[in-house]
């Protein structure tokens, strides 16, 4: 009884566990961002939209007409009147969901 281990005796080694995590953890940090980039992508598209929204919601005020915008998976264009009120209604883009006030004709993000 030395403390050896008998030649063939199956098992890791403390040192090829840590190895074995080390490699696993580098592959997690290189897939995750890739994996969860659609997310990104989801939120940048809702942004651009809202923008897009806003946008229109001022050239109604400032021009002082009617502004319409269609917008995807809507049967009906978002109308923005040059009172500052609208058609108001909800744009689904992914899990992020855009809410256009009817009343005040505000864009906001609900997600």
């Amino acid at each position: 009884m030395n403390g050896r281990r008998p030649l063939g005796a199956a098992g890791f080694t403390l040192v090829e566990l840590l190895a074995a995590l080390a490699v696993l953890a580098l592959v997690v940090g290189l897939v995750v961002p890739y994996a969860t980039g659609g997310g990104r992508q989801t939120g940048a598209a809702a942004s651009e939209i809202a923008a897009a929204l806003r946008q229109a919601r001022s050239t109604a005020l400032r021009e002082a007409r009617a502004v319409s915008v269609s917008a995807p998976g809507r049967p009906d264009a978002i109308v923005f009147h040059p009172d500052g009120s609208s058609s108001g209604g909800d744009i689904a883009i992914g899990a992020v969901t855009l809410v256009v006030d009817r009343l005040t004709g505000r864009v906001r993000r609900a997600e």
